[in-house]
C-alpha cells in the first residue's frame, strides 16, 4: 500500500496533517515576514489591554483572548498568529465532523481539504479579528445543532452564548433565527421547538 493510499484509508491522520500544516505555515509566515502586526491585531490588543467586555463596535472576545495570550507569552507577537490559526483549525475539525456524519469519512475529508482553497481560510487568517473568531463558533454551532436534532441532546442553547459574545446584534438575530430554519430532517422542527427559549431567556434584538 502506497503512502497516499494509507492516508486516504486513515482520514483522521490526514486531517491532523492538514491542521498541523495550516497552523505551522500561517503562523511562521507572518511571524518571519511582518515587521508589525496587522491593523486589526493592533486594535484587538489595545482593546484587550483595557479589559472591556464590549466596545462601540462589537463585543470584545477576540481582544480578551489576545490579551490573555499576550500575558501568558510575555508580550511575544507570534502567539497572536497562532491563536488565529487555532480558530481556523477548530473550523476544519468541525466541518470534518459534520461532513462525516452526513456523507462519510472520505467525502468529509475531501470537503475539508477544499476549504484550503477558499481565500478566507488562507491569506487573511494572520489578522485575528471578529470575522476570524466567528468561523469556529458558527462551525461548531452547526455541528451541535445537527447532533442535537439527531440525538435529542440539549446542546444548541449552550453554543449560542459565545457567538453573541463574539459579534454584535446581527449575530444575535442570526443565532435566534437558526432554530426554525433547521428543518431538513423529518421531525427536526418539532424537536427543536420543544427545547424552549435560549438559556438565560430571550436575546434582545
Amino acid at each position: 500500500m502506497t503512502l497516499s493510499e494509507r492516508l486516504v484509508a486513515h482520514p483522521v491522520g490526514l486531517l491532523a496533517i492538514l491542521c498541523a500544516m495550516q497552523a505551522l505555515v500561517w503562523t511562521l509566515a507572518p511571524a518571519l515576514t511582518h515587521s508589525a502586526p496587522p491593523l486589526d491585531v493592533v486594535e484587538m490588543l489595545v482593546w484587550g489591554r483595557e479589559g472591556v467586555v464590549a466596545t462601540y463596535k462589537h463585543p470584545n472576545l477576540p481582544g480578551l483572548l489576545l490579551e490573555a495570550v499576550r500575558r501568558l507569552t510575555f508580550d511575544a507577537l507570534w502567539p497572536a498568529y497562532a491563536l488565529a490559526q487555532a480558530c481556523v483549525v477548530a473550523s476544519f475539525i468541525a466541518v470534518y465532523l459534520l461532513g462525516r456524519d452526513l456523507l462519510g469519512s472520505s467525502r468529509a475529508l475531501a470537503g475539508t481539504l477544499l476549504l484550503t482553497g477558499i481565500f478566507y481560510y488562507s491569506w487573511p487568517t494572520p489578522e485575528m479579528n471578529h470575522n476570524l473568531m466567528q468561523m469556529p463558533l458558527w462551525a461548531w454551532t452547526c455541528l451541535a445543532l445537527w447532533r442535537s436534532v439527531q440525538g435529542g441532546r440539549l446542546v444548541v442553547r449552550a453554543c449560542r452564548g459565545p457567538i453573541v459574545v463574539c459579534r454584535s446584534v446581527p449575530a444575535m438575530r442570526r443565532a435566534g433565527s437558526c432554530r426554525p430554519r433547521a428543518t431538513a430532517t423529518p421531525g427536526c422542527g418539532a424537536a427543536l421547538r420543544e427545547r424552549g427559549p435560549p438559556a438565560g431567556g430571550p436575546v434582545p434584538c
